[in-house]
């Protein structure tokens, strides 16, 4: 059903129908968050696994913070732009939507994570998938905030740009601290 919606949401028709666009879908989108969780220390831990050849072990409070901070950048950049914007009665199903894509994005990345820590999968190929999905990101944002969040194309060319530097702010405060900068 969530795939689904995020698939009709992006490539259009009625993706309303997939979600529970209530209060509760609001609350489930925002536990999915917690997915981020495990799914940034999957993909530290083969991210170590390679700098270390195996030696190495992730700083799992620093990823905590760094994949939360992450989790909870769009939401808030979604929640200040809604009111600039005066975009508030799209808020609640922008949230949802874009909660599960971002669920989505990061589960597959860590899937390509987990392929290289079983021996399945090359380094390389899981750093090139993990670049691809991470600049898909500002496409799918430029997709939901026109399509879900009701912004114009410039509107969402600009949140979206806005959102991919915010993210890319807190991986970059996260590699500056673990390198002791």
């Amino acid at each position: 059903m969530i795939l689904k919606g995020i698939y009709k949401a992006l490539r259009g028709g009625d993706w309303e129908n997939e979600f529970n666009l209530g209060q509760r879908g609001l609350t489930f989108s925002f536990a999915a968050l917690l997915l981020y969780i495990p799914c940034g220390m999957l993909i530290a831990k083969a991210i170590v696994q390679f700098n270390s050849e195996g030696q190495g072990e992730p700083n799992y409070s620093g990823v905590i913070q760094t994949v939360s901070g992450m989790a909870l950048t769009f939401p808030l950049l979604a929640w200040i732009l809604s009111y600039v914007f005066q975009q508030r009665d799209t808020l609640q199903a922008w949230l949802i939507v874009r909660n599960w894509t971002g669920v989505l994005i990061l589960v597959t990345f860590a899937a390509f994570a987990g392929l290289y820590l079983v021996g399945l999968m090359p380094f390389m190929i899981v750093y090139f998938a993990g670049m691809a999905l991470y600049l898909t990101t500002l496409a799918v944002d430029i997709r939901l905030a026109g399509r879900v969040g009701g912004y114009n194309w410039t509107i969402a060319v600009f949140i979206s740009i806005l959102i991919a530097i915010s993210s890319m702010m807190v991986l970059l405060t996260a590699a500056s601290r673990s390198l002791g900068a």
